[in-house]
Parts: C-alpha cells; sequence; structure tokens
C-alpha cells in the first residue's frame, strides 16, 4: 500500500541512514479521494458483464430499460461518494 502511495505521489520515500516516510505534497493539496485512488486505483466500483444478453424474457426492452436504471443509481452513489472524498484533506484532520 506504501508503494502505491509513493508512485502516486502522496508520500516520499527515504532509503538512508534517516530515511523513511514524509509527505510527498502539502497535506491541504492531498484529498482523501487522492489517497483512495491511488490505493484502489481509478476504475469504476461497478463492472457491467452484459448479462442482461443471456436473460430469457417477454419484454427484453423493459428489463434493459431497468438494467440502464440500476446501472445509473450505482454510478450515481459512486460520483457521491467521490465527490464527497474529494471535499477532505488531510489537513482536515491535522488542524
Amino acid at each position: 500500500m506504501l508503494g502505491k502511495l509513493v508512485r502516486a505521489g502522496i508520500l516520499k520515500s527515504s532509503a538512508s541512514k534517516t530515511g523513511g516516510m514524509s509527505l510527498g505534497r502539502q497535506p491541504q493539496k492531498i484529498t482523501f479521494l487522492d489517497i483512495f485512488e491511488a490505493i484502489e486505483g481509478e476504475t469504476p466500483f461497478l463492472h457491467s458483464h452484459n448479462l442482461r444478453e443471456t436473460v430469457q424474457t417477454d419484454d427484453i426492452d423493459e428489463f434493459v430499460k431497468q438494467a440502464d436504471k440500476a446501472l445509473s443509481i450505482f454510478r450515481e452513489a459512486e460520483n457521491s461518494y467521490k465527490s464527497s472524498l474529494s471535499k477532505y484533506t488531510i489537513a482536515d484532520l491535522l488542524y
């Protein structure tokens, strides 16, 4: 996990006698979203596997409409989650 944070520039690593880890940017410039995406990646939470193509139903159009609606709800929730994380920085924990 630390390696991911170093690669994202959130942490700096120093391999010396007095080395260790330190912040790679000012605390007010590191959002919780930065940390989340460094660790978890930026791919969407929900991955559509197009299972609707295998469903047997009399009304495929209605099924597709409802499936798209469900995906839209999940996308909206993910956007809200990430929006909330982007509002807070490490500095909010320090001061």
